[in-house]
């Protein structure tokens, strides 16, 4: 399991949170504070959000896809820290 700690402090930053739902393919949920759900489930997000700050915890995915969303979140400035958990 990967664990990417992000941030979705500002419009942009929620803007690149939703175009890398769109466009990258992995299973996982997301964490804020004591909720857990899934990365699209933007509802919930909203109402269990605690702060700026969540855990992307991705279980599965095609490694090049993977490793293209790590980036992707590096880019843009949406990872703040990044744990490999074997």
């Amino acid at each position: 399991m990967t664990t990417y700690e992000i941030h979705l402090d500002t419009v942009q930053n929620f803007s690149d949170y939703i175009y890398m739902l769109e466009h990258f393919s992995f299973r996982g949920m997301i964490r804020a504070g004591k909720c857990y759900m899934e990365p699209g489930d933007l509802i919930s997000l909203f109402e269990c959000a605690l702060g700026d700050t969540f855990l992307l915890q991705i279980n599965c995915g095609d490694r090049d896809e993977l490793d293209a969303l790590e980036e992707y979140l590096k880019q843009t400035g949406l990872l703040l820290e990044y744990r490999c958990i074997a």
